[in-house]
């Protein structure tokens, strides 16, 4: 089979790379489902709406929280770091609220488990402040090779125009580098899906941590 030919180049290898353009121009960012976020952060990828700080108030379903907390003590931290880990299966957790409101004088209780609560939020906030981070971090990598592979996309289109000996030379290189660059951007959005699934799992076990010390207060009739 024959196939015409334009400045020495085959048509059917011109016509290879349209699909290319058309997967360019179909690249929008926000980079992960961006029509379910509002545009209030041009860095964040995600689909899930962007939640910077959670907010105790919102997450809790027992009494009204003390608007001035005394700050926690080094074991209350200590107990909110193990009952956010993720690997510490929910039962676990719940023993441990057990295990604490029992060890505590009944005049104290709510206090005590207020406190305990509010350095769930707090550590949880500082583990999501992390994950959000990286998360932006990667946005911004992200739109930057966005921006490359864009620009090769414009090269590719100009050096097939001109036609030239030098064009074609050039071409072969800045056709694998932009393949490869497209190839790395897909990898990447799938990797992401993964990454901003993080700060919402921990906002999930704050709040089923919130349920089971407020339950654990009412059973205590507290």
């Amino acid at each position: 089979m024959t196939f015409a030919c334009k400045n020495g180049q085959p048509a059917s290898r011109r016509a290879g790379w349209r699909p290319v353009f058309l997967t360019l121009a179909l690249m929008t960012i926000p980079l992960v489902g961006a029509s379910a976020q509002p545009a209030t952060d041009p860095d964040w990828p995600c689909a899930q709406r962007l939640v910077p700080e959670l907010s105790a108030a919102t997450l809790w379903q027992g009494p009204e929280l003390p608007t001035t907390p005394p700050p926690a003590d080094d074991a209350t931290t200590d107990l909110a770091e193990r009952l956010i880990d993720r690997s510490l299966p929910m039962d676990k957790a719940t023993e441990l609220v057990n295990e604490t409101v029992s060890g505590t004088a009944a005049a104290e209780r709510r206090a005590k488990m207020e406190g305990l609560f509010l350095a769930v939020i707090d550590v949880a906030n500082r583990q999501r402040s992390g994950m959000i981070e990286g998360i932006r971090n990667f946005g911004r990598r992200q739109h930057a090779l966005a921006d490359r592979i864009n620009n090769e996309s414009r090269q590719i289109r100009d050096l097939e125009a001109q036609g030239t000996d030098a064009a074609s030379d050039d071409l072969p290189g800045l056709r694998e580098q932009h393949l490869w660059d497209l190839r790395i951007f897909d990898e990447r959005q799938h990797t992401v899906r993964l990454a901003c699934d993080e700060p919402v799992q921990v906002e999930q076990r704050s709040f089923a941590l919130g349920r089971v010390i407020a339950s654990t207060l009412k059973e205590q009739g507290q």
